[in-house]
């Protein structure tokens, strides 16, 4: 199940929620991985799938639309977008 490991983040406060927030993480490679709602624009998935390809980060299309994606994450609001964060390695 793919969104399980977007579960296991939420738990590890590792997620970030949003296309534009997305967006910011990716230009700067920091994003692990991408989640996509079943619903989510069109032009939301024209905008992150070049971005991502060009830091080789893997963007799963889920089955679940964005009301039943913000069920499962335990939030008010619909999500389309859902990111795990790469884990910053101490210097």
């Amino acid at each position: 199940m793919k969104i399980a490991k977007l579960l296991e983040a939420i738990k590890e406060n590792k997620v970030v929620f949003g296309a534009a927030n997305t967006l910011k993480l990716l230009k700067h490679n920091e994003i692990e991985e991408i989640y996509l709602a079943s619903n989510c624009p069109e032009q939301t998935i024209e905008e992150i799938e070049p971005a991502a390809k060009i830091t080789n980060t893997p963007v799963n299309k889920l089955t679940e639309n964005s009301e039943e994606l913000a069920v499962l994450v335990k939030k008010p609001f619909s999500i389309s977008v859902a990111s795990i964060r790469k884990v910053k390695e101490k210097e």
